[in-house]
């Protein structure tokens, strides 16, 4: 049985990557600020985001990587079941015991209520938490899918799912890539 010490996380690979070093997106900014110029779109319509918190690492939402304790494919499969057509992506599995615990938390993504969600009480130190390995789409997230799709706007791929939440740059060199279908 996997633990908080020893997850299997993923973060998707991005097309537009320049050597072998993930780093988060105010990082990009000064090191490839054609490259964030592009990923900071994806925050349109959520621009508070760019100046929110992250209480426990006291640094802002986009200093850190967002990986995912669910096989990227489980996302997939419940995007196509929804009805969404989503692309066939790479992402780097990283194994939690390669982060410093001191930079790295869950946040936990309950509600959708953002001042609940951003309270401290909404994010734990990832070796303190207990998260397990997600082995299906929450069911909150399904829904999410589904009237997104109804509604015909492309959705968040992982709405409602537990994030870590890593403060700092990672070397991918050396990791395994699974590819989605």
């Amino acid at each position: 049985m996997a633990t908080s010490h020893n997850l299997l996380l993923y973060h998707r690979v991005p097309s537009d990557m320049v050597g072998t070093v993930l780093y988060p997106l105010n990082e990009l900014k000064s090191r490839y600020p054609d490259i964030y110029a592009k990923r900071v779109q994806k925050y349109q319509g959520r621009e508070w985001l760019l100046t929110a918190r992250i209480p426990r690492l006291n640094c802002l939402w986009n200093d850190v990587l967002h990986l995912a304790p669910i096989h990227p494919q489980l996302v997939t499969n419940a995007l196509r079941q929804a009805g969404h057509d989503p692309i066939t992506l790479g992402h780097f599995v990283i194994p939690s015991s390669i982060l410093k615990p001191d930079r790295t938390v869950v946040y936990w993504y309950r509600t959708n209520d953002r001042a609940a969600n951003h309270a401290s009480e909404g994010f734990s130190w990832l070796a303190e938490s207990g998260l397990e390995p997600l082995d299906a789409v929450p069911a909150a997230t399904s829904e999410y899918f589904a009237q997104a799709a109804r509604d015909g706007q492309r959705p968040l791929a992982y709405h409602r799912i537990p994030h870590v939440l890593y403060r700092g740059s990672l070397e991918t060199a050396g990791l395994t890539v699974v590819e989605t279908t």
